[in-house]
């Protein structure tokens, strides 16, 4: 009978020696009792002190690579300085000592199958970097962070910088269905280009079965936020790590259909003064996502009505019971599950239309709870449950607009009765101004009328947990109007 292989062993690194284990979970790096100090001098001893060696654990997802050279190891994680700061790339190179020497090979093998269980290894990816998008940093997070990262996980890549609109879109409709995954360092609107670019594709089925992977060096960065949470959404270096350990989670599109001419989206539209803040403030691209507050609060002042005649399809209109499902579904989804919870969804029939005439100033309609660090728009979003929701925004004060900018991170104005939140499985809008505007996952779009449908789980994303993470508690007030 073979035995198990070893998950423990001692190593010699800066003069001192570590031990080495993990279970499980996580990686535990700790002074060994067999490190002994040695017995000299106070002032022998001054200069010859080592350094100290803390005890560390980490997650074993965040483990990248263990292997050896003769007696050395090479091991390659990533960690926090801090539980809320960023991932960082750690190398630990050290020399086992001489009556472990043996398990060496073992030790590291053992570990490898445990970091990237029921994960394939060696991706073969393509990049696709926007050197100009949001501050202008993509290329720079690419080389310092996350290159590094897939570089260390043994992944092949096959790199392009954009250097002009569309250009995204043109890859990906071209994209070679070898692929594993397209990684795409920039903003949202370069993963609106390149989910168009997949539907454009002579075997679009196929190719929407490639893995779309965000690294945040955009704006908003509302894809990456929803995928990997509030914590690490906008990380790099985690979203490098989703890159080579994340399981496939299929995702709802929806298509904007205008003039026989089809245009999918997988995040959000706008319209309104959500819109307007978006455009307005385009040129602000290089602070981030700070110009969307500077956007808000102008608007506000404006406080515009949005001129559309809106029909909608309803399916749900009940906030508390979307928001349980919602809570219910992420309580049946294990992270790091085989795969996500087979649920049939909805049809495209179910529903009832329904005219709102109400003036609005906004109409938001999307997948995904947060489209910004500090905007949580869709609580009740699920990635795959075959629906979009749609937020109305009837007219209220300008001051009860500004109260909700400190709670939008929580939902903001979700309860109040002015707050329409439904569920629907298509909508269909008509222009009441010449040249009107909607955003569609932050790119302008000139319409008179359009009509909107959804189509369930037609995109694959790379998730750590297989549904938005719910990192968050929706405010539920006692006097709450739903």
């Amino acid at each position: 009978m073979q035995s198990a292989a070893p998950r423990e062993i001692n190593v010699l690194a800066n003069h001192s020696v570590l031990n080495l284990s993990f279970d499980d979970d996580s990686l535990c790096v700790q002074p060994s009792p067999l490190d002994h100090a040695p017995e000299v001098g106070c002032c022998s001893a001054f200069f010859s002190r080592k350094p100290r060696i803390t005890h560390t654990r980490v997650p074993i997802r965040q483990v990248i690579d263990a292997h050896c050279s003769e007696r050395t190891l090479h091991l390659t994680y990533v960690d926090r300085n801090h539980p809320k700061t960023p991932m960082e790339l750690r190398h630990l190179t050290s020399t086992v000592i001489e009556e472990e020497q043996s398990s060496l090979m073992s030790w590291s093998e053992a570990l490898m199958e445990l970091a990237y269980a029921g994960v394939h290894r060696n991706r073969y990816l393509r990049v696709i970097i926007n050197p100009f998008g949001g501050p202008g940093k993509a290329k720079s997070i690419y080389t310092k962070k996350v290159e590094p990262i897939l570089a260390a996980g043994g992944c092949s890549l096959d790199v392009t910088y954009t250097t002009h609109r569309y250009h995204a879109q043109e890859l990906a409709r071209d994209i070679s269905l070898k692929y594993d995954a397209v990684i795409v360092v920039s903003g949202d609107g370069v993963v609106h280009e390149v989910i168009n670019g997949l539907a454009q594709h002579n075997n679009p089925e196929k190719a929407f079965c490639i893995p779309v992977v965000p690294i945040p060096a955009g704006s908003a960065n509302a894809l990456s936020l929803n995928i990997l949470g509030l914590k690490d959404g906008l990380d790099p270096c985690a979203a490098a790590l989703n890159a080579l350990k994340g399981k496939q989670m299929k995702l709802d599109l929806f298509s904007l259909n205008m003039h026989d001419e089809k245009r999918f989206a997988f995040l959000s539209h706008a319209l309104g003064l959500m819109a307007e803040l978006d455009r307005n403030t385009e040129p602000l691209r290089w602070m981030g996502d700070i110009r969307f507050m500077l956007g808000f609060l102008y608007e506000v002042a404006r406080l515009k009505t949005c001129p559309i005649q809106l029909s909608i399809k309803v399916v749900d209109d009940d906030k508390q019971r979307m928001v349980d499902a919602a809570n219910a579904r992420n309580s049946l989804t294990q992270q790091w599950s085989p795969e996500p919870i087979d649920d049939k969804g909805v049809s495209a029939d179910e529903g009832k239309w329904v005219d709102f005439q109400n003036p609005i100033i906004y109409m938001y309609a999307g997948k995904g709870p947060f489209m910004s660090r500090t905007l949580m728009q869709f609580p009740a979003s699920m990635p795959d449950d075959g629906l979009i929701d749609i937020v109305l925004q009837e007219v209220i004060p300008r001051k009860s607009l500004i109260d909700a900018i400190d709670i939008a991170e929580e939902g903001g104005l979700f309860w109040t009765k002015e707050t329409h939140y439904v569920k629907a499985s298509a909508y269909r809008v008509k222009a009441l101004e010449p040249s009107y505007f909607l955003m569609v996952d932050g790119e302008e779009v000139i319409f008179d009328e359009f009509t909107v449908e959804v189509h369930p789980r037609m995109a694959t994303v790379l998730s750590p947990y297989g549904c938005y993470p719910r990192e968050f508690k929706l405010p539920n007030p006692e006097d709450k109007s739903h």
